[in-house]
């Protein structure tokens, strides 16, 4: 999908610009621009680092991996945060009360963690990098 991050055949992580049959743009760094084929690009498991650099905490020592999204940086109770929890394993839970959506399946990858985000009513950029 347009603006998910993927891993190119370099190793580098890259942001999906424009989307055709057989290939992909990338749009960050330094292959900017550059043309992928399909098999030259594959996901982006999701790994402790990114999840910690995008404010998800660690409980039950990286079993769980939860994040609270508060709306607009206001002070909101608990039940009426947006909530982001991934087990150990790869499945999930996004509960966003504001547009009465949850999820609950598999999320194995950044591309996948991206486009649940989105169906679910939350715009978070996920940091790679």
């Amino acid at each position: 999908m347009l603006g998910d991050y993927v891993r190119d055949k370099h190793g580098h992580f890259v942001k999906v610009k424009e989307i055709y049959s057989d290939s992909i743009f990338t749009e960050d760094g330094e292959y900017e621009g550059e043309q992928l084929m399909v098999g030259e690009f594959e996901p982006i498991p999701i790994i402790e680092e990114i999840l910690e650099k995008n404010g998800f905490q660690s409980f039950k020592h990286g079993q769980i991996w939860k994040e609270r999204i508060g709306m607009g940086g206001q002070t909101t109770s608990a039940t009426s945060q947006i909530e982001v929890i991934i087990y150990e394993g790869g499945h999930s839970v996004i509960i966003n009360p504001h547009e009465g959506k949850e999820f609950q399946g598999y999320i194995g990858s950044v591309h996948e963690l991206q486009r649940v985000l989105r169906i679910c009513g939350i715009e978070k950029e996920i940091n790679v990098n």
